[in-house]
Formats: structure tokens, sequence, C-alpha cells
């Protein structure tokens, strides 16, 4: 094997971790952490996974019965979005037009919620996306959002919406969030150049851990968890592992674990 060394990129999200192992090209550094991080800069494809970050989060800001509601686009409304568009467009050029003013009219909104909650005296935190796909069928459907926030505003940003309904619904009660973000990042379009989701500049963004391994062997996660996947140990390749993280024990009760998955030192 060429001349490089082992990185762990460690993340935790709520009661969420994830590990990442990486093999890094190069020599070992002896002491600079700026390095390390540069190094596996380069490395890091395997965790650039917008699902991945936008489940991190959703696990580290909002948790079980917190807002998750679509807003939706009545006639009227959808008739006002396309005031101006050009004649004569093709199908795919007028969906455009229709989703970026749609993801327009999203940032209006927001602006005004977080007016509202201000005035109102309660913080307003919020994740939101804007989709016109289906994401399972990857039909294209009318134009409508998404938007988490807590359960303290949901009453303000509802009242607000006034260019359709607003479907109600509540962020489910689990420890990982992991199935909501791919349910949303599954609905959005790539745009060139567009962003794929907003997000208030309040919230907590999980920020890693690096630490240089012993060796090549299979990661384990800390003693207690419960993992939710593991990518297949080869030697000499990336792994990756998430798990909920160790409860304190409670009387009369244990913490669940993966047996066959405690052990070894990574």
């Amino acid at each position: 094997m060429k001349e490089g060394y082992w990185v762990i990129r460690t993340y935790k999200a709520g009661m969420i971790g994830e590990k990442i192992k990486y093999w890094v090209p190069g020599k070992k550094p002896s002491r600079s952490a700026r390095r390390i991080k540069s190094d596996i800069r380069k490395q890091q494809q395997n965790e650039n996974d917008a699902t991945k970050r936008v489940a991190r989060i959703i696990n580290e800001n909002f948790q079980g019965g917190d807002v998750f509601d679509a807003y939706t686009y009545a006639d009227d409304a959808l008739i006002r979005l396309t005031a101006g568009m050009p004649n004569g467009l093709e199908e795919d050029a007028r969906r455009d037009y229709i989703y970026q003013k749609a993801d327009h009219e999203l940032e209006l909104f927001l602006r005004r919620a977080r007016y509202a909650c201000k005035k109102a005296g309660v913080e307003f935190k919020y994740f939101a996306i804007t989709s016109d796909m289906n994401g399972e069928t990857g039909e294209m459907v009318r134009v409508h959002h998404h938007i988490i926030t807590t359960r303290e505003v949901k009453a303000i940003i509802r009242s607000l919406w006034t260019n359709g309904i607003v479907e109600k619904d509540a962020v489910w009660h689990e420890e990982d969030h992991f199935g909501l973000a791919k349910y949303l990042m599954d609905q959005v379009r790539r745009i060139p150049d567009a962003k794929k989701y907003k997000r208030s500049r309040n919230l907590t963004i999980p920020e890693p851990k690096d630490r240089i391994a012993l060796g090549g062997k299979e990661v384990q996660p800390p003693k207690g968890a419960f993992i939710v996947y593991r990518s297949t140990f080869i030697p000499g390749r990336p792994q990756y592992i998430r798990y909920v993280l160790p409860k304190e024990n409670k009387p009369g009760g244990g913490t669940k674990t993966d047996r066959t998955d405690q052990g070894g030192a990574e």
C-alpha cells in the first residue's frame, strides 16, 4: 500500500452518531489538525451526500412533535406565479420558471414568518424546500413547499400562508430522521446553481471531529450504541457506520445494543 494514513471522522447530531473512515494518501502529519482536515477534504465523497447533511440538521435541531407541513398553491395563486411568464416556452422551461417563482415566494413567506415570530417573542427555526416532483416516481406535480419548524410557532406561520392550503403534519417521534431527510431530498430537482434547501441561520450545524486511526480495522461504534447502518467492511477501503448513541441505563431496563458489533478498538 502506498504511503498514507487512516482518518476517522465522527459526527454527533441529536441521538445519532456517524463515523466515516478514510484512507488519506501522503505522509502522516505529526501535529497539524489543519493538515488533517485539508487532506481528508479530498476524501469526503462518501459524506458529501445531501441526504446525510440534511439528516444531521434535522436530528440536531428538531424532534418528535415538531411541525412538518406542506404548503400548497390554489389555482388562483398558481396563475399569479405565471404572470409575466414569456409566451411560447417549452414545458421544461415553463416548469423551471414556475419553480423559481415559487421558490422566491417561499423566501418572502419565510421573511414574513420570521418577522411575525419575532413580534410574538418566539424563536423561528426552519428547514424548507420547494418541490414540483414526486420523490418516489419522479413524475412532475404541482409546485409546493415543505417546511419543518418547531411546535411553538406552528399557529403563527400556518396563519400566514394565503396561497393555498396547509397540509398539517408532525415530525415523527424517532431518534433518527434520516428517512425524513431522504423523503425531502428525493423531491428536490437538481437545478444548476440553485440551492437544494433553505434553513434559518439559528440552526446548529453539526461539525465533525477528526482523528488519525491506529490502523485499518473495522470501524466500531461507542460501547452501548445501536447500529442502524454499517457499510460492508473491505480491508483497505473506506467505511461508514451510523448508530443511535447509548442512553443512560434506567432501573429495570437496559440499552439496546448490537452485540455482534461490539469489540475491536477503532
